[in-house]
């Protein structure tokens, strides 16, 4: 079996925290808890306020049987992100091997109300009201379950194979990922994020067609995922709907307030709107909620510059390449910036652009007035 820094190093780019997560998931599937855990405790570090990074932990801690510390960081997570149904679910579940069962029957009723078919959420408060003397509604909850056996059990055949496909996604297999989310798809087809999952697939081989419909697939089934508004928004965004797009992002900010991707992508349209106030400032909340988002520092970086906001410009566009060295969109944004403020690093930040685009046009011509700008007339015409 790989150790998980041999796993690093071949798959996953350590800036990306998307990937990072993907591999700490397929880590927790497998019950690989000690590999896991480091690399969630690093996505915690470099993001504290996201609720989904703690419910990662708690996942981990749960599975090693530490149900105080999971407790500790569902109810963290549960602050930040009211009325999930995971988190609500969780909390019940190690609330109750603690003996704590009133509290935990307080929690698993709430998972229940979000999710009232969630054979996990009955079976686990059937057993906590018969702790707790409450024989009439353990029994229904049982009568429940047992009218929905069938159903579960093909529920769980969809989450082995989802994860087998998030291995996949790993390692890069996009097209063999997808087959094996048609699989868990097969398995439970009812379950929205089974048809969230290969979308980022799809979008992975330019399928945008089949990304677009599982998108929209999934929120017929669930219209309260937030990454599945935003991922959506983007494709509009692409088609040039900005009225469809506006409307995802917006959902996807009022399901979770703490949606980076969401707010980068609602303040570029706010921003070409004339927005400005509303824009640049959702930026800012964006670099501050994920610090570690190259979108968010470039993003922020270009609403900065035409608001003569040079230098604070130049800082977030910095960050952004040290984030992703190898992205032309960064890298060109700032060596403009740099010219424009005569900073003499324009030069060295433009021929990395053209070392990343040897073809572009475009990445040529900037390169050649940066030369000119700085008395370097003979390279210029080169």
């Amino acid at each position: 079996m790989f150790s998980i820094t041999h796993w690093e190093h071949q798959f996953v780019d350590p800036r990306n925290d998307d990937a990072r997560k993907l591999l700490a998931l397929s880590l927790i599937d497998t019950s690989r808890f000690q590999d896991a855990e480091p690399l969630v405790n690093d996505l915690i570090a470099r993001s504290s306020k996201n609720s989904e990074y703690r419910s990662l932990r708690a996942s981990i801690y749960r599975g090693e049987g530490r149900f105080q510390d999971a407790v500790v960081d569902l109810k963290k997570a549960a602050l930040r992100k009211p009325g999930d149904f995971d988190i609500e679910y969780n909390l019940g579940f190690c609330l109750a091997h603690l003996g704590q069962t009133s509290e935990a029957e307080v929690h698993l009723e709430k998972a229940l109300a979000i999710h009232p078919d969630s054979a996990a959420a009955k079976f686990q408060l059937m057993n906590v009201c018969h702790s707790l003397g409450k024989i009439d509604r353990a029994q229904k909850l049982a009568d429940e379950l047992q009218s929905e056996k069938s159903a579960t059990v093909k529920h769980d055949l969809g989450n082995s194979f989802g994860a087998k496909a998030n291995e996949l996604m790993i390692a890069g297999k996009y097209q063999e990922a997808i087959e094996q989310h048609r699989l868990a798809l097969g398995g439970d087809p009812t379950n929205a994020e089974t048809l969230y999952n290969p979308s980022m697939a799809q979008h992975q081989t330019g399928d945008l067609a089949g990304e677009k419909s599982s998108l929209l697939r999934a929120l017929a089934l669930n219209p309260r995922l937030a990454p599945v508004h935003n991922a959506l928004g983007a494709i509009y965004l692409r088609e040039g709907h900005e009225s469809e797009a506006r409307h995802e992002f917006e959902r996807g900010l009022d399901l979770d307030s703490q949606c980076a991707s969401c707010k980068v992508h609602l303040a570029t349209i706010l921003l070409k709107a004339g927005e400005a106030t509303r824009g640049n400032e959702l930026l800012r909340q964006a670099v501050e909620d994920d610090p570690e988002s190259e979108d968010a520092h470039r993003n922020y970086g270009m609403a900065l510059a035409p608001a003569g906001f040079m230098e604070e410009a130049r800082a977030q566009l910095m960050k952004a390449v040290s984030l992703n060295p190898n992205s032309v969109e960064s890298s060109s944004d700032l060596g403009m910036v740099q010219g424009k403020i005569h900073d003499p690093n324009a030069v060295d930040t433009l021929e990395r652009v053209v070392e990343l685009q040897p073809e572009s046009a475009e990445a040529h011509l900037n390169m050649g007035i940066a030369l000119g700008d700085h008395n370097r007339p003979a390279d210029a015409l080169a």
